[in-house]
């Protein structure tokens, strides 16, 4: 009989398209270790007193290289949720990527809720700088894409759980 493979779930997907609030109920559904990679960039940047986007590259490549290190060798279940995952695991067989994505209107309703501004276009000009900085033009290819346009977090890692189900062996 051959061993349970580790799941591990990497969300990826521009801002405000559900990654975080996503990842949070799928891992709770999965009862799953939850990895929140903008949570270790504002952690870093408090640490060191400054706002997250004033990290240096070298800063940004720490908090990468322990979000692979989880990613590989850790022992429970994985949910992580990320921006550029997609590039950043993309060499990880045994990472299953899912894209979020949703249409611009609804992201710049959702950044307008969260930060209080309409700054959606600074903060994705800003992203894409940074994905080029330590990604270049490297894409990964994922698993599976799904738009959160009019899906509610629950939704959406129901039919993460569904899919999992029915594609993996490993739930």
């Amino acid at each position: 009989m051959r061993a349970q493979k580790r799941l591990v779930v990497g969300l990826c997907g521009i801002s405000c398209t559900g990654k975080s609030a996503i990842a949070k109920t799928l891992a709770t559904l999965l009862d799953c270790t939850l990895r929140r990679v903008g949570d270790a960039i504002r952690a870093r940047s408090k640490e060191k007193g400054i706002a997250h986007d004033a990290l240096t590259l070298n800063d940004h490549q720490t908090i990468d290289d322990t979000t692979r290190h989880l990613a590989q060798s850790g022992q429970s279940c994985l949910i992580i949720d990320g921006t550029f995952l997609d590039a950043l695991l993309s060499d990880m067989r045994n990472v299953i990527k899912i894209e979020l994505t949703c249409e611009d209107a609804e992201r710049r309703r959702r950044f307008a809720n969260r930060e209080g501004n309409d700054g959606i276009q600074i903060r994705d000009d800003c992203d894409r700088r940074l994905r080029y900085s330590l990604h270049g033009s490297r894409r990964g290819e994922t698993d599976l894409k799904i738009d959160t346009t009019s899906k509610t977090p629950d939704e959406v890692a129901r039919e993460i759980m569904l899919w999992l189900q029915t594609n993996t062996t490993k739930i």
